[in-house]
């Protein structure tokens, strides 16, 4: 698999892994959003959050919603790695605790 970023019309910017392309859309796995976050120092930082994390499985996203497709910085991709791949950021409770 290839870890791309994304760049939607809505403005929303993403990384994740492609699993399938074809000529009309890509079907992508542990998608997130990438969000530039300002740091108290006056620097600029990056903050990931999961995409659409209610999701179960692959996303598609069709291109006609896409403005440009690139290749991340490793730095992001291992950023990215580290915290999506693993496992979901979303942990549903067992149901015989919720009353």
């Amino acid at each position: 698999m290839t870890t791309k970023c994304f760049k939607l019309v809505s403005g929303e910017e993403l990384l994740a892994n492609v699993v399938d392309e074809d000529a009309f859309q890509f079907t992508l796995s542990n998608p997130a959003q990438i969000a530039i976050q300002p740091k108290e120092d006056g620097s600029i930082g990056l903050m990931i959050a999961q995409f659409l994390p209610y999701a179960e499985g692959d996303i598609t996203v069709f291109k006609s919603a896409l403005v440009t497709v690139g290749n991340p910085a490793q730095a992001l991709v291992d950023e990215y790695n580290s915290k999506f791949e693993e496992q979901s950021l979303i942990q549903v409770p067992d149901k015989k605790i919720i009353l």
